[in-house]
């Protein structure tokens, strides 16, 4: 799920990304939380085009960008979400059954997943690259607010 305001230039370039090597079991939920720039009408077209069959926009204002994977959380119908920003990019297809593997792995026990995340300039440069210390927590451990990845039912 992905929370969207005011992000018109991001969207022309990453809803590809995000879309590419997409498996037809996964849904992919863009929340525009009020844009007035265009983001909303453009993703709603893309929607309405058919070609995105995984695509599934919600257009809710909402006050943050919690409120908005709140929003998307509640009309998803996987185990589990992952959570991103328009900003954020899945590079290359391939990525998404790494995450998909990884999320498999877990097992039952796990609430939470943890990715490593690269910082990427708008020209597509690396700037960094952060590996997060907890890979995963267990049901009845406390949960960080740096997890992207949950189940929906945690």
């Amino acid at each position: 799920m992905i929370a969207v305001r005011n992000a018109f230039q991001l969207l022309q370039v990453r809803l590809d990304s995000w879309l590419e090597g997409l498996p037809p079991d996964v849904e992919l939920i863009v929340v525009d939380g009020g844009s007035t720039d265009g983001s909303r009408e453009w993703l709603e077209a893309n929607q309405a085009s058919g070609h995105q069959g995984s695509l599934t926009v919600m257009a809710k204002d909402d006050s943050s960008i919690a409120e908005a994977w709140n929003n998307a959380v509640a009309v998803a119908r996987g185990e589990w979400v992952l959570f991103m920003g328009a900003d954020d990019r899945i590079p290359g297809g391939g990525r998404w059954h790494g995450i998909l593997d990884r999320l498999d792995q877990c097992g039952a026990s796990v609430d939470a997943c943890l990715f490593p995340v690269e910082i990427v300039s708008p020209a597509g440069r690396l700037i960094d690259a952060v590996s997060p210390n907890l890979v995963w927590a267990g049901r009845g451990r406390e949960r960080r607010a740096a997890a992207r990845a949950v189940r929906r039912d945690a």
